[in-house]
């Protein structure tokens, strides 16, 4: 056997599990299961050609991330859309947030914090063409970034739960403007604040960006049930 040949890498085939769990979260994120929706798994399956197996784990799964709901004796639910839900979730990202923007404070570097900037300002350029869920997934780019900054994997991993429970609202937020904030101006106080090493006016420019009162949650309910049942009919 020659030296390449032992070098050679095996090569790894797809996972069709995977595949199987991205489409299905993907349909949980996107409410394309009715809120409080039966699922039902040998539908599901044959919808997108596969055996229950790989179905039932997908589901499983997304149980585990809050985007399934399962009843004993019933099965597998979609989630509620609620207005108490929405504002939890919103409360729980701001705490996550603001913890993130704190550490990255300490443990950032200013080129992170510069990098951060030009990353929201080239992004900037494009807004009033760019596609709702393009955008919706730039703001999360954004954040990410900083929950990098803050170098703390368990902070990170939660905020991307988080992210995904929230992103169909966040989508319909910046289609339709709901509450003060909930534009991307604050970007760039944010990301400016952490390059002049400037705490109080991060925080306070989050505050800002992420305050979602109950008043707000109901609002966006409102828009996102519209939504959600416009796109069965």
């Amino acid at each position: 056997m020659t030296a390449s040949k032992k070098m050679e890498a095996p090569v790894r085939k797809p996972r069709p599990g995977k595949a199987v769990y991205d489409r299905i979260r993907e349909m949980a994120i996107s409410y394309e299961f009715l809120p409080d929706e039966s699922i039902n798994e040998a539908a599901l399956a044959s919808a997108l050609g596969v055996s229950r197996s790989p179905v039932r784990d997908a589901l499983n799964r997304l149980v585990t991330e809050g985007l399934i709901t399962f009843r004993p004796n019933y099965g597998f639910f979609a989630r509620s859309l609620t207005d108490a839900e929405l504002f939890d979730l919103a409360e729980t990202r701001l705490c996550l947030e603001r913890e993130a923007l704190e550490r990255a404070f300490e443990r950032g570097t200013k080129e992170e914090a510069e990098e951060l900037l030009s990353f929201w300002s080239a992004i900037d350029a494009t807004l009033k063409t760019a596609d709702p869920k393009m955008t919706a997934r730039a703001d999360e780019d954004f954040h990410m970034r900083i929950f990098r900054m803050a170098r703390n994997a368990v902070l990170s991993a939660m905020i991307e739960t988080i992210n995904a429970r929230i992103r169909f609202i966040r989508e319909i937020e910046i289609e339709t403007p709901i509450r003060e904030g909930a534009d991307f101006t604050e970007h760039f106080n944010i990301a400016r604040a952490l390059v002049a090493g400037d705490r109080a006016a991060g925080i306070a420019a989050l505050n800002r960006h992420l305050k979602f009162t109950r008043d707000n949650a109901r609002s966006v309910l409102r828009e996102g049930i519209i939504r959600v049942y416009q796109t069965r009919r």
